[in-house]
């Protein structure tokens, strides 16, 4: 009996695996990074904004994996990251940093989350098309906390009492902070930008590797229904790595990517579809073609030295939008617009361009005219860059380059 007890006792402190640190560490990451892509293949990019379709297997393992690590809700999870897209940067977008501060967010970003996850018309509105079938509602959804009860016992079953409360505190903490924290915060606050959508959204790092992809978080706002985060060839995505081997094992099926800007359109709808999939393409062509060419070929050079600033400085703050620069640099921008008319007519073109390619509430019959008409402005200003880009646009969104 005093031998069977001394068991017990050697089991209930050091588990069944006898680990190291090193290799509790290595556990750790392990179980997390199954954890990361599960959200960032099952729940973002599958599930959040349909890019890509996984066998019925894969989707459930995903859902299994996530009701035992981190008892989220699918359709709750859905529907707050709808939300966020559809309201970002306002007041009514459940985590951005913007307005509920960067502190606020990267340490308690969990906080708004639940808030919006409670909210049955949040729900109904942004959480349609998520798993419904009778494990779902009988179990992962009304029963959520087992899950994570159940990966205690076994986490403690497998590492005893120090180990096991190590590993299910660091699983138990890992979404919140990089998911909710990290991504939803520093994704807002902090790094580089390829594109300018009309949010704050920021590449963090351009290696998506700790988290799966989803620190390219400015490419995702960019293109958010691209089952592939990754843009420039300088970075890299591990999340589309795993949907690339699921492909090749029959499990899954890549439903969208990045769109390409096409030669042609020859219809209406066509065209319609071609603004709307590829507008940051269009307004990122502007950056190029007009503002980068003007600030390095135009400009007096005695300009930088006197506002102390640099020409790649210049160019990033014409092509941003004015509400996501910092104050000081809005005036000073300001300042160096009203001695320089060109800059300023680009600056305001690009205005109007970006406004146009974001405005959701304008009827589609309009959509082509304004955007014709915009063509026309910027062809009477007399500027080269300007005139030959206006002349792209006008054939691109012409019906068979026929109709302005």
């Amino acid at each position: 009996m005093k031998k069977m007890g001394v068991i017990v006792s050697n089991l209930f402190l050091w588990g069944l695996v006898n680990c190291s640190v090193l290799s509790l560490m290595a556990v750790c990451l392990v179980l997390t990074h199954i954890t990361i892509i599960s959200v960032t293949v099952f729940l973002h990019r599958h599930q959040a904004h349909r890019s890509l379709e996984l066998a019925p297997s894969v989707s459930h393992f995903f859902r299994f994996w996530l009701w035992l690590t981190t008892g989220m809700v699918t359709k709750e999870w859905v529907a707050v990251h709808r939300k966020h897209h559809a309201k970002v940067e306002t007041e009514h977008d459940p985590h951005s940093p913007i307005h509920f501060g960067i502190h606020n967010i990267l340490w308690a970003g969990v906080r708004p989350y639940r808030s919006s996850a409670k909210c049955s018309e949040v729900l109904e509105k942004y959480g349609q098309g998520t798993p419904n079938d009778l494990i779902e509602n009988r179990l992962y959804t009304p029963y959520h906390f087992l899950g994570i009860i159940l990966m205690l016992c076994i986490d403690l079953g497998l590492f005893g009492l120090v180990g096991g409360t190590i590993v299910w505190a660091v699983q138990m903490v890992w979404i919140p902070f990089f998911a909710a924290g990290v991504i939803n915060g520093l994704g807002h606050y902090f790094g580089y930008r390829n594109f300018e959508p009309p949010d704050a959204s920021t590449n963090i790092i351009p290696w998506g590797i700790l988290i799966g992809g989803e620190e390219l978080h400015n490419n995702h706002h960019t293109y958010s229904d691209s089952a592939k985060l990754s843009v420039k060839w300088f970075e890299f995505d591990l999340g589309y790595v795993y949907i690339k081997m699921l492909c090749c094992l029959g499990l899954a099926k890549i439903k969208r990517t990045i769109p390409l800007m096409p030669s042609d359109a020859d219809t209406e709808h066509q065209i319609l579809t071609l603004i709307t999939k590829c507008k940051m393409n269009i307004i990122d062509r502007y950056r190029k073609e007009v503002i980068y060419h003007l600030v390095h070929n135009s400009v007096p050079k005695d300009l930088f030295s006197r506002h102390r600033i640099s020409r790649h400085q210049l160019s990033r703050w014409l092509h941003r939008e004015s509400n996501f620069l910092a104050k000081y640099k809005l005036t000073k921008l300001e300042k160096i617009l009203k001695t320089q008319p060109i800059l300023n007519t680009i600056y305001q073109h690009r205005k109007q361009l970006s406004k146009l390619m974001h405005n959701n509430k304008i009827k589609k019959s309009e959509l082509l005219l304004s955007i014709q008409d915009w063509c026309r402005q910027a062809r009477k200003t007399e500027i080269k860059q300007l005139e030959e880009y206006s002349q792209w646009l006008h054939e691109l969104i012409s019906l068979n380059s026929q109709r302005l």
